[in-house]
C-alpha cells in the first residue's frame, strides 16, 4: 500500500521509518510493559527472598548456619537481582540480533535500548529494596503486601486527597497535573522522566542518579531493619513494636479525611456557597476513624479485645484530622 501510494522509493523509506518506530516501542523507554514486568519480579523476588522470616522454625535453621548475618542478606539480594537481571539481559540481546537480522539495526535504537535497560533496572532496584523494606517491618506475607501497596500508594493518595480538599475550600485553587505526582517513588522518577524525553529535554543521568540514589537509601534502611529485626517477630502483623502507633496515626488520619471527603460529594456538601450539610460529613469521619483505628489494632494483636486498645491514638487522630478539616 505505500509503495502503491507513495512510489517505491518513498514507500519503502516510510516503511523502514515504521518499523524503526516500532522497534524503538519495543526497546526504548515508553515500553511500560516491561516496567510493570519489572516491578512484578521485584516485588515477587523480594517476597520469595526473604520468605523464611515468617516462619520461626526457618528462621532457626538459618540461624544454626555458620554463616553471618550481612553475607546471608547479601546472598538473597544477590540472588533477587539476577533472577531480574539475567533473563532482561538475554531477551534484549536477542532482540538485537532479530533486529540486526532484519536490518533494523541502528545506532539510535541501540542507545534507547541501552538507557531504557539501565533505567529499568534501576527502577527494579527500587521496587526491590522498598519491598525487602515491608518484609523487615512485618512478619506475615499478607500484611507485607498490604505495606508494600501502602509504600506504594501512600504519597499518591495524599497529594490526591490534598487538591481535593483545596478545590473543595479554596477559592482560589487551581489543578495542575503535577500536583498529584509523588516525589518519593521510582514509578513516578520514571514517569517523569519519559514525558521529557517526549519532549526531547530528558536527562538520563540525572534520572538513573535519582533512581539509584532512592535505591540506595531505601535499601540502606532495609538492611538496618534486618539487622535488628527481633527473630520472635516471626507470624506477627509488624516486626518492630516501636513504629506501631506512628504507622496506626499515618494511615488513619488519611483514610478518615477521604470519607468526608467522599461524603461531602454524595451529601452535595459545597462549602464555597453554603450548600449541604456538614453534619453528615462529620459523622461519618467520626465513625470511619473509630473503625479504622479499632481495625488496626485488633490485626497488630490478632486479637478482638484490641478495639479496647489504644485510645490515646483516636485521640491524636481525631485532633489531626480536625485541624487539617
Amino acid at each position: 500500500y505505500l509503495i502503491e501510494s507513495l512510489g517505491e522509493t518513498m514507500g519503502r523509506e516510510a516503511l523502514y521509518q515504521d518499523l524503526i518506530s516500532r522497534m524503538k516501542m519495543c526497546f526504548g523507554v515508553e515500553n511500560y510493559f516491561l516496567l510493570a514486568v519489572a516491578a512484578v519480579f521485584a516485588v515477587v523476588s523480594a517476597i520469595q527472598g526473604f520468605s523464611y522470616l515468617y516462619s520461626k522454625r526457618k528462621i532457626d535453621f538459618y540461624v544454626g548456619m555458620p554463616v553471618k548475618r550481612s553475607r546471608r542478606f547479601l546472598t538473597i539480594w544477590m540472588n533477587g537481582v539476577i533472577i531480574y537481571l539475567l533473563p532482561s539481559l538475554a531477551g534484549t540481546l536477542l532482540g538485537f540480533l532479530i533486529a540486526a537480522g532484519n536490518g533494523l539495526m541502528t545506532t539510535e535504537i541501540l542507545k534507547e535500548s541501552i538507557l531504557a535497560f539501565g533505567l529499568m533496572l534501576c527502577v527494579y532496584l527500587g521496587v526491590y529494596h522498598l519491598t525487602i523494606l515491608s518484609v523487615m517491618l512485618t512478619g506475615n506475607v499478607i500484611i507485607t503486601c498490604f505495606g508494600t501497596a501502602v509504600f506504594f500508594l501512600y504519597e499518591f493518595a495524599v497529594r490526591i486527597l490534598i487538591t481535593g480538599y483545596q478545590d473543595m475550600f479554596y477559592k482560589t485553587f487551581v489543578y495542575q497535573d503535577d500536583m498529584v505526582i509523588p516525589l518519593l517513588s521510582p514509578f513516578a522518577i520514571y514517569a517523569k522522566y519519559v514525558m521529557k524525553y517526549k519532549e526531547g529535554i530528558a536527562n538520563g543521568l540525572l534520572t538513573a542518579v535519582s533512581l539509584l540514589g532512592f535505591a540506595a537509601v531505601v535499601g540502606f534502611a532495609a538492611y538496618v531493619c534486618y539487622l535488628k529485626r527481633p527473630g520472635e517477630a516471626a507470624g506477627k502483623a509488624l516486626a518492630f513494636k516501636a513504629p506501631q502507633p506512628f504507622i496506626k496515626i499515618m494511615i488513619a488520619i488519611p483514610v478518615t479525611l477521604l470519607a468526608g471527603y467522599v461524603v461531602a460529594d454524595v451529601v452535595g456538601f459545597d462549602p464555597l456557597r453554603g450548600q449541604g450539610g456538614i453534619g453528615f460529613v462529620l459523622f461519618s469521619m467520626v465513625i470511619v476513624l473509630f473503625v479504622i483505628c479499632c481495625l488496626i489494632q485488633v490485626i497488630y494483636e490478632f486479637d478482638i479485645k484490641g478495639i479496647f486498645h489504644g485510645k490515646r491514638h483516636i485521640l491524636i487522630c481525631a485532633v489531626v484530622v480536625s485541624a487539617v478539616f
